[in-house]
């Protein structure tokens, strides 16, 4: 039992509870979560401080104790953004992480991009059975030129399950004219592995050189 576990609600940004995301993971990595967790992303949050990826790991949550990630209630055109091979958002072999770009997770505006500059790395990536996760009304994108702008990539005997996607918009750079080859990609890492069950719903998905979803199987 963790003496100083985490629960409710917690800022991000200068001034709040955790400048960046980053401490915040480890935050939780370190006290555990007793009960549900939200992170919410103030107005004026940055990302340059963050370490990319933000890796969402060996973070105690259950089906009862969720972590989730979003906008404060007064932040708009909130933008997380990196150079990064590998991610900026990795979630590995953790489940019931929800990033939902809506302030306070209500109405329908998207208010938090999640943008990737590096050719080879994706904005969103769910390695190593990472289940139960959702992403929505976020504004994903990217320049991968060799995987997808998000990416389910399969454990070596259980690939990502179950997890959604919903009410986003995932496309290419918006402020550059480089364009994604796929936008979703899944791959596996042995014959053993699946991705299965992952829902795909209501999201826009446009400019890209190739293949809107792109999915390899095992079988």
């Amino acid at each position: 039992m963790y003496e100083y576990s985490l629960s409710g609600t917690k800022t991000i940004g200068p001034g709040g509870d955790y400048v960046t995301l980053t401490a915040a993971i480890q935050a939780i990595q370190t006290n555990g979560l007793s009960r549900p967790l939200t992170l919410e992303i103030m107005s004026d949050y940055v990302s340059a401080g963050e370490t990319f990826p933000i890796t969402f790991t060996n973070l105690s949550t259950t089906s009862t104790n969720t972590l989730s990630v979003r906008p404060a209630n007064n932040a708009s055109n909130l933008l997380i953004s990196g150079l990064n091979s590998t991610a900026i958002i990795r979630i590995q072999n953790e489940d019931y992480v929800i990033i939902d770009g809506r302030p306070e997770g209500a109405r329908t505006n998207r208010e938090l991009t999640i943008r990737n500059t590096n050719t080879s790395g994706a904005a969103i990536r769910f390695d190593n059975n990472a289940s139960f996760n959702t992403i929505s009304y976020c504004k994903i994108e990217g320049n991968n030129t060799n995987g997808g702008v998000v990416w389910f990539n399969g454990g070596t005997t259980n690939g990502g399950d179950n997890n959604l996607i919903e009410e986003c918009i995932i496309r290419d750079r918006s402020d550059s004219a480089d364009v994604p080859v796929n936008l979703i990609f899944s791959t596996l890492s042995s014959s053993t592995s699946s991705n299965d069950n992952n829902q795909i719903i209501s999201n826009e998905l446009f400019n890209f050189s190739q293949r809107a979803i792109l999915l390899f199987s095992s079988n």
